[in-house]
């Protein structure tokens, strides 16, 4: 498992290897699977900080060291939608602002080099995100 992601005392999110997205919602003693990762390997989960009112969620997917992606999810994960960016390595994403509009993070090139900033912009009345 790489992560673990608390929504209540009863429910949690865990992701990894292998593994996908799982849920319990017996505070951890059994998990079920909730997404398979695209059959790739799950490395981060962040949860919006309005989660329990808005079911957002985002991942950080690896498809080998130099290719991941980020993934967002607005249905408590059960399904989700890969935001495009050609040429970029995610390192990390987190929910920005009070909201689940805006995801920031940190892209590196494919080496995980040169780092820079930034952000995703979702629109709810738009499936596809701006990637700046």
């Amino acid at each position: 498992v790489q992560d673990v992601q608390w929504v209540t005392t009863e429910v949690v999110y865990a992701a990894g290897f292998n593994v996908g997205v799982m849920i319990s919602e017996d505070a951890g003693r059994t998990f079920a699977t909730k997404w398979d990762g695209d059959s790739l390997d799950v490395l981060q989960l962040s949860l919006s900080p309005t989660f329990e009112a808005d079911s957002t969620m985002a991942a950080i997917v690896q498809d080998n060291p130099s290719k991941r992606y980020v993934y967002r999810s607005s249905d408590r994960g059960a399904t989700w939608r890969r935001l495009e960016a050609t040429g970029r390595r995610w390192a990390n994403v987190v929910f920005a602002g009070a909201n689940a509009t805006t995801l920031v993070g940190v892209v590196t090139d494919s080496s995980g080099a040169n780092g820079d900033l930034w952000a995703a912009t979702h629109h709810e009345d738009d499936d596809d995100a701006e990637i700046n």
